[in-house]
């Protein structure tokens, strides 16, 4: 091992991993393994990997593969947001996305509890998926 290897494996051990932050023995609320912060850089590094993963799920959809840029590009916001399992509620939606019926599959995902607690996200999305267009972005 390295360094670098030996350090990390250390500081894991040593910070401990929350997810959901703590107050450090300073009072300062910390999460991950002793962050109190996080730079712009960082952030971009973790939200490139949650699209990263967010598109392989979907893309073990068959039918994913085959829809235009911007489509995808909405399915794996709504992905980002909700998770894939989350996703994987929309039934019809995904009924309607299977067989090409996207003004139905918009309709669907208006039609929702999602849609409800962020309607303006949702109707961009929405809005996507019908007409293929990044009209609001």
């Amino acid at each position: 091992m390295n360094s670098l290897t030996i350090a990390k494996k250390t500081l894991k051990k040593d910070e401990g991993f929350n997810m959901r932050g703590y107050k450090c023995t300073e009072g300062v609320i910390s999460f991950g393994y002793g962050f109190t912060f996080i730079t712009k850089e960082e952030a971009e590094i973790i939200l490139t990997n949650r699209i990263i993963t967010a598109a392989q799920n979907l893309e073990k959809l068959k039918w994913f593969n085959d829809l235009d840029c911007n489509r995808k590009a909405a399915l794996i916001n709504l992905v980002y947001q909700l998770g894939f399992d989350g996703f994987k509620q929309f039934r019809k939606t995904i009924e309607y996305l299977t067989d090409g019926d996207y003004k139905k599959a918009a309709t669907e995902m208006l039609d929702s509890k999602w849609a409800k607690q962020t309607r303006s996200r949702a109707e961009r999305i929405a809005y996507i998926i019908e007409w293929g267009d990044l009209v609001g972005y």
